[in-house]
């Protein structure tokens, strides 16, 4: 009996160690391989050979804005949606949400909107391109609040004048996941020109609007090297009674090269019932943002 015990405990001891051994052997072996890939410099941290460009990051790091419209809603406004974001080597899911509060008629609005929580998969072209060391490919990372002010600049009223407003946006450092290319967890900001104009209308609830978006994005690249880029948009909305359909074509340039002049086309399909709109966009990436973007959610006006 005691022969059996010691054979017993001797066959699990060497079993931990093989065990150990193995996994031992497997991180340091990922770690050459990551060393060999980046041409480590044996000091710098693996975190400090992530590009923090949208071409080398997940969907909701350095996302290109939506093109607002020209005219502030005089109306509270609360949007939740989710998001899915795929191509060849990656996967993303997460939630959206969104909150504006005009005050003075409709002249200011003070806006928020923010990915609490994503969900990503990536594969081993994808871990090598960004350079990520652990390369787990799977996990979860927490996304970027923003917050900003909108203040009305044009209104419409039947002339020549477009409706027009200004945002100034701020990007925190809620976003993380750095060492997985996710989010940068640096700050930023946007300061950028909405206007839109009816070109056609009829009696029917039939109308076309033309709209564009201007402005200037910068974000904290690395240390005392920030990225300035050149935001711009347009976009085409027809409605129709209750219903909106939204094409739109924006990006916006960054001064340094490294993947950082994102372009993207969207398509949405807006439904309103009551006081909500339902909506379903399409997102799909030119150049530096994934290819494949899929939005489902809901605005609700108060």
């Amino acid at each position: 009996m005691f022969k059996r015990q010691k054979v017993y405990f001797l066959f699990n001891f060497l079993l931990l160690q093989s065990f150990c051994f193995m996994h031992l052997f497997a991180q340091q072996s990922e770690f050459e391989r990551w060393a060999t890939l980046v041409n480590w410099d044996g000091v710098s941290t693996p975190e400090s050979y992530i590009i923090t460009s949208s071409g080398f990051l997940g969907p909701g790091a350095l996302p290109v804005p939506y093109l607002r419209d020209g005219k502030i809603s005089n109306k509270i406004i609360f949007e939740n949606a989710v998001e899915y974001y795929q191509q060849p080597g990656e996967k993303t899911a997460n939630t959206y949400h969104q909150l504006t509060l005009p005050f003075a008629s409709g002249k200011i609005a003070l806006t928020s909107y923010w990915r609490p929580l994503e969900y990503f998969e990536m594969n081993q072209n994808t871990l090598d391109e960004r350079k990520i060391l652990p390369q787990k490919g799977k996990g979860y990372a927490g996304g970027d609040l923003y917050f900003g002010t909108i203040v009305q600049l044009l209104q419409e009223k039947n002339n020549w004048l477009p409706d027009a407003n200004l945002g100034v946006t701020f990007k925190t450092t809620t976003g993380k996941g750095l060492e997985n290319a996710r989010h940068i967890n640096a700050p930023g900001y946007i300061f950028d020109v909405a206007a839109d104009k009816t070109i056609y209308k009829n009696e029917k609830g039939f109308k076309i609007k033309a709209g564009t978006l201007l402005g200037f994005y910068a974000w904290q690249q690395k240390l005392n090297v920030q990225n300035d880029a050149f935001l711009f948009g347009i976009k085409s909305s027809v409605y129709y009674k209750s219903s909106l359909l939204i094409f739109s074509y924006s990006g916006y340039n960054g001064w340094i090269n490294n993947g950082d002049k994102p372009k993207i086309i969207r398509a949405e399909i807006l439904q309103n019932f009551r006081q909500t709109d339902f909506y379903f966009l399409y997102q799909y990436g030119i150049q530096d943002m994934i290819k494949n973007g899929y939005r489902l959610g809901a605005k609700v006006s108060f």
